[in-house]
């Protein structure tokens, strides 16, 4: 069965996110450029109509043909500034204003996907945290009755050290309860942690990277259908 986009990424969400957020970027400049270029497309057009109009349109020629060729000139310029004023409404309607909208739209999707995904990151890290807490807690209660009951050991073979055996004994007898208490609240936070950790892998991660997938292709799609004429 092939891999998913999730399958290959599963334990990579920041950097799939960071990744986005570049790329987002990279839109972002690529729309400054746009609009520019549609500034200058229209200055161009209009710097061109200006001159038009200040220039004559019938000057006296020694020779029928460079008239014909100075008329085809000027309404070639004069096409020129259609073309320049359709291409500048183009790059500013078409590119410019489709790409600001991807782009924003695409950056709130972003942020919302990538606190989701960073939010699953925090509950299984927190759980396993806690999971390691209470590890170490039930194997130290552990070491501490171990520790007594060899303190237990020498106390019996030393004669001088009888009046310490019942105050140890009591000691051990509350250390082997908590030692109790902690295994099982670790074994309940394992379970608890094994749930979160299935959870992680097989729904909460999945989805979130499947959501970044799709704000991946979106980006390209719309990236392709902005710029193409």
């Amino acid at each position: 069965m092939p891999s998913t986009f999730s399958d290959n990424l599963l334990n990579k969400f920041p950097h799939i996110s960071t990744a986005l957020e570049r790329k987002l970027w990279t839109c972002e400049q690529i729309t400054r450029y746009f609009k520019r270029k549609a500034h200058l497309e229209q200055e161009i057009s209009n710097m061109t109509a200006k001159l038009l109009a200040q220039t004559p349109k019938v000057l006296w020629f020694e020779e029928s043909s460079m008239e014909q060729a100075w008329e085809s000139l000027l309404k070639v310029e004069e096409e020129n500034v259609k073309i320049h004023q359709l291409a500048a409404q183009q790059l500013d309607d078409r590119v410019h204003d489709q790409l600001t909208r991807t782009t924003e739209s695409l950056a709130q999707s972003q942020k919302k996907v990538a606190g989701e995904g960073n939010n699953f990151i925090k509950l299984l890290n927190d759980s396993v945290t806690t999971l390691h807490k209470a590890r170490d807690r039930y194997l130290r209660t552990c070491k501490e009755a171990e520790v007594l009951e060899l303190t237990i050991k020498d106390i019996e073979t030393d004669p001088h050290r009888k009046g310490e055996l019942t105050k140890t004994e009591k000691k051990l007898t509350k250390t082997q309860e908590e030692a109790s208490e902690d295994e099982a609240a670790y074994r309940q936070q394992l379970t608890s942690t094994n749930a979160a950790q299935d959870e992680y892998y097989k729904t909460s991660m999945p989805y979130a990277l499947k959501e970044m997938e799709m704000l991946f292709t979106t980006r390209i799609n719309k990236m392709k259908a902005s710029t193409v004429f």
